[in-house]
């Protein structure tokens, strides 16, 4: 390109500055010249731009602009001007950013909070169960607890009120004893739901004494314990309740934290360990736990001004993360929520916010206090909306770690799989159970009591760099599981974040290269023939369901219960079998790669090789065709739903099919479980705890053996034949 002759050395004489627009707005550069003969190119991430379009490119004298009409999420980046002339060139650069994504990424039904309500009003508990649900409120001074109890009471008193007294910004806890909230209806009376307010957490020494904490969920502190930050209750005081009630113990842990302070919480923070510290108790307890994040409106302008931007917001899904990373907490149980503070009337957006979040864990609660059983672990059977169990249970274990002191052992997984493991069994990284152990059971178990299909979940984006170490333990399983015959296969999870194409459309999973490409590695590093992997995505940071998520995910575990009915099957127990092919379909995968495969594959051998394959740039990233074949509409859906639901074993002596899942820690064992229960319950569910990215397992003991264990793992190499042949429709 030639460019125009001038004897003055080109210069900026004003500049461009970085952008922050609202979705919609128009993008506006403007900038001076020293001089008007010159050549003027407008870049955005090192691409040339052109007037057309959305792009409109003006040059009038030394007045120079760059302006792109109605701002959309794509339009975020870097953007360049440069100045040419004969003396040279110059140019500059600014950043454009957008506060809020193109659409919501979480959905709620903003203005009908008024059904919400009565669904709540109208819940009931079984007469067999508590009275009322007791949720245990707790966080750091000034959080906002109390103004959470307040807030609930008004909405359904229909004016504000203030019952459990709030501090307001002090760093000191206003509330010294313990207090538990019944919640009132105007029109229905008491409502089956009761709040257990407490002592703020503070640095050090200060606020309530966690080991209070811990007595409260486990339902030995009484009411108007009047709380000491150095001396927590003992058994021998007089507040001390010795013999608890299932009424008395808490049935949701609910971590109340303030947006505006989130960012400033270290992992290191004191506060944060107190708060980890509390749940992982929880965690043994079973307790399930979710996060009420406040003070949304001082963090994000938009959502001051208007909460309904509370879901597109950037801002307010970035503080959600940086929660969920620091506590350890999945994003789908984390609710941002703005409480009555100034207000002094009702406003149905604020109670929009609230009312979802209590629904959500009312349902978590509930669900803890329909499954039977105390200790660390319980069985999570899975049940439909009729409240029909599928004679399917699964087992959540510990995860595997890669120090020999950390972790499950590998040898408690192989004795679980031979059904040797006892319930409520405490896991021992370091000392795994043996024969001579009180607690080692059934010398001889009977085939109900093993594992019928084991199950290895892996993370998609952290296969390349999974420790060697953890590898060769799974390898150790899986030589076990194959050696007594037991079916094996892998749930490969986190899908969206391993691809950009997939986290923006699900159904293009089996179009993707590099989703391929990571079931590929998969096979290579456990030895696991490619058809029976099985990439899927879990409920995570959702609220609502998702058809191309169910649909993954009852395609996973149709496979895995016709692996488990063939196993049993071949043991002399018989059992109606959902409908099976009996031919390899031909969008299968053959059990061995071919050497197109191999070579097209091979890139992920090195993780040098791993990180080059993140260039999106390429246009060569999908094939034409989808090279496994999978239904997504909502019949196909529905179908595979209603088969799981009315398929069961005829042999009254085989009361399910025992599923085992195992795998590095935080890879989504226990999500898979919640699931595959929010599937079949029509809404997302908790019942079996999850870690994030804190990188320690919340499971500390084995759960009860009458639970089916779904193990995602490889099929061993003498079944692959017979099994891979075999899938479900």
């Amino acid at each position: 390109m030639s460019c125009l002759p001038s004897n003055i050395p080109t210069e900026f004489q004003s500049h461009i500055c970085d952008k922050k627009v609202k979705r919609g707005e128009d993008i506006v550069f403007r900038c001076e010249a020293n001089t008007d003969q010159l050549k003027v190119i407008w870049e955005k991430n090192g691409q040339r731009l052109y007037d057309g379009d959305r792009v409109s490119i003006s040059k009038s004298g030394k007045d120079l602009s760059l302006t792109i009409s109605k701002a959309k999420e794509e339009d975020e980046g870097k953007y360049t001007i440069t100045l040419r002339n004969d003396t040279g060139t110059a140019s500059e650069s600014s950043s454009v950013s957008l506060p809020q994504f193109d659409r919501d990424w979480r959905t709620i039904n903003w203005g009908k909070s008024v059904s919400v309500k009565k669904s709540l009003q109208e819940y009931k508990l079984s007469g067999q169960g508590p009275k009322h649900l007791r949720f245990l409120l707790h966080g750091p001074v000034g959080a906002g607890k109390s103004s959470i109890i307040n807030s609930i009471n008004s909405i359904f008193q229909d004016q504000v009120k203030v019952g459990a007294l709030a501090a307001t910004s002090s760093d000191l806890s206003f509330t010294k004893v313990y207090k538990t909230w019944q919640i009132k209806d105007k029109q229905m009376g008491l409502l089956p739901f009761v709040f257990s307010d407490i002592m703020g957490l503070e640095k050090f020494d200060g606020g309530i004494h966690t080991d209070d904490i811990i007595s409260i969920l486990e339902g030995h502190i009484q009411e108007n314990y009047k709380f000491n930050s150095t001396a927590p209750l003992s058994k021998e005081d007089t507040s001390y309740n010795s013999s608890p009630t299932l009424d008395d113990k808490v049935h949701c842990l609910v971590s109340v934290l303030s947006a505006s302070t989130i960012h400033l919480r270290e992992e290191n923070d004191d506060l944060m360990k107190k708060m980890r510290d509390v749940r992982e108790h929880a965690s043994g307890l079973g307790i399930p736990q979710v996060v009420f994040m406040t003070h949304v409106d001082l963090v994000c302008p938009l959502v001051k001004d208007n909460l309904n931007n509370t879901y597109s917001s950037k801002s307010i899904k970035n503080k959600m993360e940086v929660c969920s990373n620091t506590l350890g907490v999945p994003m789908n149980c984390i609710f941002p929520v703005k409480n009555y503070h100034e207000e002094i009337h009702l406003n149905d957006n604020v109670n929009c916010l609230i009312l979802n979040a209590l629904k959500q864990a009312v349902a978590f609660a509930d669900d803890y206090v329909s499954i039977p059983g105390d200790g660390y672990f319980k069985t999570y059977q899975i049940r439909d909306q009729q409240n029909r169990a599928l004679p399917v249970v699964f087992n959540d274990i510990m995860g595997l770690e890669k120090e020999d002191d950390e972790g499950v052992h590998p040898d408690d997984i192989i004795s679980s799989l031979k059904g040797h493991v006892r319930d409520n069994y405490k896991f021992n990284s370091r000392c795994p159970l043996s024969e001579r152990d009180p607690k080692y059971h059934n010398h001889r178990p009977t085939v109900d009591k093993k594992v019928h299909c084991l199950v290895s979940v892996l993370q998609a984006d952290k296969i390349t760099l999974m420790d060697n170490y953890v590898i060769n333990k799974m390898q150790d399983i899986r030589k076990h599981a194959s050696e007594m015959g037991i079916p094996q296969v892998v749930f490969m999870t986190c899908v969206d974040l391993a691809c950009p194409l997939v986290k923006n459309d699900l159904q293009r999973i089996y179009t993707s290269k590099h989703i391929k490409q990571k079931m590929q590695e998969c096979s290579n590093r456990l030895g696991v023939p490619m058809n029976c992997i099985f990439p899927v995505k879990n409920y995570h940071e959702e609220n609502k369901l998702d058809s191309n998520m169910d649909s993954l995910i009852l395609d996973a575990l149709k496979h895995t219960v016709s692996f488990a009915c063939d196993y049993v099957d071949s043991l002399e127990t018989h059992i109606q079998p959902l409908e099976t092919h009996t031919q390899q379909s031909e969008s299968e995968e053959p059990s061995e790669p071919s050497a197109d495969e191999q070579s097209e594959d091979s890139c992920s051998e090195s993780l040098q090789d791993e990180m080059d394959s993140l260039n999106w740039h390429s246009a060569d990233r999908e094939f034409d065709l989808e090279w496994r074949k999978i239904n997504w509409d909502i019949g196909s859906r529905n179908s595979m739903e209603k088969k799981l639901g009315e398929f069961h074993l005829l042999n009254s002596e085989l009361k399910h099919l025992r599923i085992l899942l195992h795998g590095p820690v935080g890879a989504g064992k226990s999500s898979f479980i919640n699931s595959i229960n929010s599937v079949f319950q029509g809404q997302i569910c908790a019942g079996a705890l999850v870690a994030a990215e804190s990188g320690i397992s919340l499971l500390f003991c084995r759960p009860d053996t009458d639970m089916v264990v779904a193990l995602a793992y490889c099929m061993p190499r003498q079944f692959e034949r017979q099994f891979s042949a075999r899938p479900l429709d």
